[in-house]
């Protein structure tokens, strides 16, 4: 339902004259073919045992034909300007440009569920250089992505892409009109379960490529980490005068899922191992 609804808002897109959509999906989602009959002009590739979001953007890139690549994720529906306005933000030498994200629902599990995962990017979100950009709503240069593949030749993980590039100089810029709204209908142990897991995906693939020193670090720190991450969500609630009362109502459901993803990160730390795959809410 998500990916069909992703799809129509792509298919109506403004002020563009040709683009390609690209879908990689999960081998064991159901009802693709019918997709395939509603949007015969879509590219749609699977591979056997590729299920994570990773393993997933990477195949899509390889795929794309395109000089600009934009991502986003099923449950997100892009506005009718999404394209045209990335096309026009390339034509500054930005290596990356990543916009807002529109949480369309007054349901509190569902709003903090999404508030945790994009509290950086809920609009208003300042125009401006940035350190961090969705892999919901972003789009690179392929000539940024080719110059750091290593950072994603098999597994696409935005935090490190963009750490990549901004290491070489790069410049990641975030735009308030690249908008895609999101609604997104999950329960609350479903959501627990995938903070859960890809706090693990986190703090596994960052354990594999740090210093030892730092790894310890991260282990000592990781009781005071959830109250980092509250008052950093907090501080982005003040400053943009936006959503305070579900905020509010929602702070059980976020603080939880606050716990649950640092729990995540902590163990995945310790293992050091990067899950063949993650659980992802439905």
């Amino acid at each position: 339902t998500y990916l069909d609804r992703c799809i129509d808002a792509l298919k109506r897109q403004t002020g563009v004259n040709e683009f390609e959509i690209i879908v990689v999906y999960d081998k064991r989602l159901e009802d693709i073919p019918l997709l395939n009959r509603k949007f015969p002009d879509v590219m749609m590739y699977t591979i056997k045992n590729m299920s994570t979001p990773e393993e997933l953007a990477t195949l899509g890139i390889r795929k794309a034909g395109g000089d600009i690549i934009a991502l986003t994720e099923d449950h997100c529906i892009p506005e009718e300007d999404w394209c045209s306005n990335i096309l026009k933000a390339h034509e500054s030498p930005y290596a990356a440009v990543g916009g807002a994200i529109n949480c369309v629902t007054e349901n509190k599990i569902d709003w903090a569920f999404a508030f945790c995962d994009y509290y950086r990017y809920l609009t208003p979100v300042p125009e401006g250089k940035s350190l961090y950009l969705t892999v919901c709503n972003v789009a690179y240069k392929r000539r940024a992505l080719e110059k750091v593949v290593r950072a994603w030749g098999d597994k696409f993980h935005e935090v490190t892409v963009n750490n990549a590039l901004l290491n070489e100089g790069e410049t990641l810029w975030l735009s308030q009109k690249l908008m895609v709204k999101q609604n997104r209908k999950v329960s609350f142990f479903n959501a627990l379960r995938e903070r859960y897991s890809f706090g693990w995906l986190f703090g596994s693939t960052r354990a594999v490529s740090i210093d030892p020193q730092l790894r310890l670090l991260y282990f000592v720190a990781a009781p005071a980490i959830p109250f980092v991450l509250m008052s950093r969500m907090w501080k982005n609630i003040v400053l943009r005068r936006t959503s305070f009362a579900i905020f509010i109502r929602a702070f059980p459901a976020i603080f939880s899922f606050t716990i649950a993803i640092t729990f995540g990160e902590f163990l995945g730390n310790i293992a050091g191992r990067i899950p063949s795959e993650v659980y992802v809410a439905r």
